[in-house]
């Protein structure tokens, strides 16, 4: 199973409401409390879960459980590790971070750097690069396949972090899958104007509930750290491997080493 971000004991700072009482705030806009559902107030509280989950939220990272590396040679797909493709966990929005241990690593570990399919294939050129300093995945909606470049030619372990999707819950005992704050008040607020939307309610009060969830929304990505910029880079030691069949659209400075 994986390990969530959260502690075992629970989630700090959690939110604590159902999704019964969470219909039942969001029904209010339209004078309907006492019969959310009528209203729709289900339907809204996911079309706000989904226009969230279009956020990586960093409160929703996961250390999935370690994934065996076998030596690639000679497999050939669908087998586990064949062409340096494993299977994703579930449910799965976006990797955080790949890391390697074990004999092909020489012992050590060593995190991997995402790269497109395309860029990758510019790169390599055809080429080996000695080692496996790549990854790049393919969702299949929340789930999918991670396929490790160069594939790996030796035993050893990967480590996963991963985003995952905002829950939509299924019972109305159900808590809501956010955080207490910003990002639980967002979630209300979006669902609250959906259904002022739907309901018909004026084209004013639709536009100021509007603004309230937006800026919520941003409050609570404000909050979450995944927002700031991250800078990615190529590993300086895969370009010292890079002596032959160089690619000319990356930079060759220097004297002749890759930067």
């Amino acid at each position: 199973m994986p390990l969530w971000s959260f502690s075992s004991g629970g989630v700090p700072g959690a939110s604590g409401k159902t999704l019964d009482v969470a219909k039942r705030q969001v029904a209010r806009v339209v004078g309907a409390a006492d019969k959310p559902d009528e209203v729709g107030a289900t339907e809204a509280i996911e079309a706000a879960i989904d226009e969230m989950n279009r956020v990586r939220w960093e409160s929703h990272t996961v250390r999935g459980s370690d994934i065996t590396i076998v030596d690639g040679t000679g497999l050939a797909l669908p087998a586990e590790g064949a062409e340096g493709f494993y299977t994703l966990p579930q449910p799965f929005k976006a990797p955080l971070s790949l890391t390697l241990a074990g004999a092909l690593v020489g012992g050590d570990t060593r995190t991997l750097s995402y790269i497109p399919r395309a860029t990758w294939d510019g790169i390599r050129s055809g080429t080996s690069l000695g080692g496996t300093y790549f990854y790049t995945n393919f969702n299949l909606g929340l789930s999918g396949k991670v396929q490790l470049l160069d594939m790996p030619t030796a035993a050893g372990t990967m480590e996963i972090r991963y985003y995952r999707p905002i829950a939509v819950p299924q019972q109305g005992t159900d808590i809501l899958d956010v955080l207490a704050g910003p990002q639980q008040q967002a979630l209300l607020a979006k669902a609250t104007f959906y259904v002022a939307l739907w309901r018909g309610l004026r084209s004013e009060r639709v536009a100021q509930l509007d603004g309230v969830a937006q800026r919520l929304l941003k409050m609570a990505m404000g909050d979450d750290v995944s927002q700031e910029s991250v800078v990615q880079t190529i590993p300086y030691e895969v370009w010292a491997r890079r002596t032959t069949n160089l690619n000319s659209t990356w930079p060759y400075i220097d004297g002749g080493s890759w930067w």
